[in-house]
């Protein structure tokens, strides 16, 4: 039997209780100029994250060779969410492998609109990480 995992990084969390006392400069990536790492409220998954990780455990499929040459592991991605609640720019921070990778991107592409992050009452970018954690049962 297959189990997988998935979790929401701590950071993620830590960003989303700092509520009204985060702060407000904006990433200095270049490819993602503009972009928040902490706003006012973050953006929120539709039914919070025990539904994300729902969601994520419905839609994945792990990959048939991965589970025969017994690969595991977690597949860090950074999304933005952007002012209109749509996912965009996934970049994979880590993978033990290509395959994981490509799975865990395919499904957070799939994901609805999520509710936008706010800063000064005004809807913004916001960069967040979502772990994926591949686990086979043994």
């Amino acid at each position: 039997m297959i189990r997988i995992i998935t979790l929401i990084n701590l950071l993620f969390f830590m960003l989303m209780s700092q509520g009204s006392n985060a702060q407000s400069l904006p990433e200095k990536s270049p490819s993602r100029e503009g972009v928040f790492i902490m706003v006012d409220k973050m953006p929120a998954f539709p039914g919070g994250m025990d539904e994300m990780q729902k969601f994520i455990s419905k839609e994945i499929i792990y990959p048939v060779d991965a589970i025969s040459e017994h690969i595991e592991g977690k597949v860090l991605l950074s999304v933005i969410i952007d002012k209109t609640g749509k996912v965009r720019d996934i970049i994979s921070k880590g993978s033990p492998e290509r395959l994981l990778e490509k799975e865990a991107i395919r499904v957070v592409k799939l994901m609805p609109s999520w509710t936008p992050g706010i800063q000064n009452d005004i809807a913004v970018d916001v960069q967040v990480s979502i772990p994926v954690i591949f686990k086979l049962d043994k």
